[in-house]
């Protein structure tokens, strides 16, 4: 849908022989029948879309034009694995010129600072390797001596996860994670805690694989371990229909109820 509203705007554009064929031109030529040209056409759409909104706002901020390079570099990397005439749009890219031409018909092709996010978060996607990203992190999971370390590499691995979920069901993460709820440290505790929190109650799968480690942490001796467990279990109560997972979930709350620290 998002390449047809682009075509409908294309159509109206006026011509301007100055600015060269922009990738969105280029895709309304393509034959969208064939999946590869969908799964094409859809990543330079959104490439194109997140490089309005960074460009429009650069002269203001140069960290937009800095984010915009970034992107650039980074998709540059696929160059040798797409067609030609889609190689070429990457040149395009570099050229502020080439954006202003094309932004200013109806808003459709300056999008919100929400749809900018969405189009960031889509081509993340299908941009990194989250799996690849995430080793270092979970060699830094292991250092025995600094918990912030532990705790930070956590943080990171939750950024990693709401831009790809199905990071939290690998094993090794998983076990990273799990580990990091019995880690020594009540800062990495709760951090690992939270992390589960945010994620878990998006599928029955992932409430499964967790909710009876969090019921654990209800008993935790750090107070803010017990709070971050007891408020994820809540939040479980009101969205899950397992009976087993309420049953536990219940069972671990009640001693909670007397905790003079909560």
């Amino acid at each position: 849908k998002l390449v047809e509203q682009q075509t409908e705007v294309l159509n109206r554009c006026p011509l301007n022989d100055n600015v060269q064929q922009s990738p969105i031109e280029y895709v309304v030529g393509l034959g969208l029948d064939e999946s590869d040209n969908f799964e094409l056409a859809q990543r330079l759409v959104s490439q194109q879309l997140l490089l309005n909104y960074l460009v429009a706002r650069s002269s203001k901020d140069q960290a937009f034009r800095h984010a915009k390079q970034n992107w650039i570099f980074n998709w540059s990397s696929e160059l040798q694995k797409m067609p030609a005439g889609a190689s070429r749009c990457y040149g395009w890219f570099w050229k502020d010129a080439n954006y202003l031409a094309h932004r200013k018909i109806d808003g459709i092709l300056d999008p919100s600072a929400q749809e900018a996010a969405n189009y960031s978060a889509f081509l993340c996607s299908t941009t990194f390797d989250f799996a690849e990203i995430s080793k270092p992190l979970l060699l830094l999971m292991m250092h025995p001596k600094m918990p912030q370390f532990r705790q930070r590499a956590l943080k990171a691995i939750s950024q990693i996860i709401e831009l790809d979920p199905s990071v939290l069901r690998d094993e090794k993460v998983k076990q990273a994670v799990c580990e990091g709820m019995t880690d020594s440290a009540k800062s990495v505790r709760a951090e690992a805690v939270s992390l589960v929190g945010k994620f878990m109650c998006t599928s029955e799968e992932l409430t499964l694989q967790y909710y009876e480690r969090i019921c654990q942490r209800c008993r935790d001796i750090g107070s803010s371990v017990r709070k971050a467990a007891m408020a994820i279990l809540r939040d479980l109560l009101t969205k899950s229909k397992n009976k087993i997972v309420i049953d536990s979930a219940c069972v671990a709350i009640i001693p909670l109820l007397k905790d003079e620290s909560e």
